[in-house]
């Protein structure tokens, strides 16, 4: 505002906030976008939603935090992208996106796990969007010094 009235700036929007960018997690998650892929606006609507987690240079996975989320997520996937959840236990969906190896998918299972209800290793299904072949891994739940690497 001292600004506004140093430049004699009358009219401008209020300083009240509302702007994504301004929220930490919002905006290291476009930096983030920003370094590793080309933007499309489903991208900007995607990271609105969940936990984000970059596996490699190349892929991430997105992770609901409740049912809202997982809905919106499953809203968001594209053709092309794998889509995870938990077999046994309740659980969230995790949308991966980006060139995914078996390395890569190990590490999405076990964060997967770690947010599902399963303490031991928990059976996570995955597949291919919109109908690949279904597989699963079982994996343990990924512990949070480690975890704290991939988040975004």
């Amino acid at each position: 505002m001292a600004l506004a009235r140093d430049y004699k700036i009358g009219n401008y929007p209020c300083p009240a906030g509302g702007c994504l960018l301004t929220d930490p997690g919002f905006s290291r998650r476009m930096k983030d976008l920003m370094a590793h892929s080309e933007i499309t606006l489903n991208d900007i609507e995607l990271l609105k939603v969940g936990r984000h987690f970059r596996l490699s240079h190349s892929c991430k996975i997105i992770i609901g935090r409740n049912k809202e989320e997982n809905e919106r997520i499953l809203k968001l996937s594209k053709v092309g992208d794998l889509c995870f959840e938990p077999k046994e236990v309740m659980g969230p969906i995790g949308i991966g996106r980006g060139d995914f190896d078996q390395i890569a998918i190990f590490l999405a299972c076990q964060i997967m796990a770690r947010y599902s209800d399963g303490n031991n290793k928990v059976g996570i299904i995955y597949q291919r969007l919109p109908d690949g072949e279904k597989s699963l891994l079982r994996a343990k739940p990924m512990q949070n010094p480690e975890l704290q690497n991939f988040r975004i």
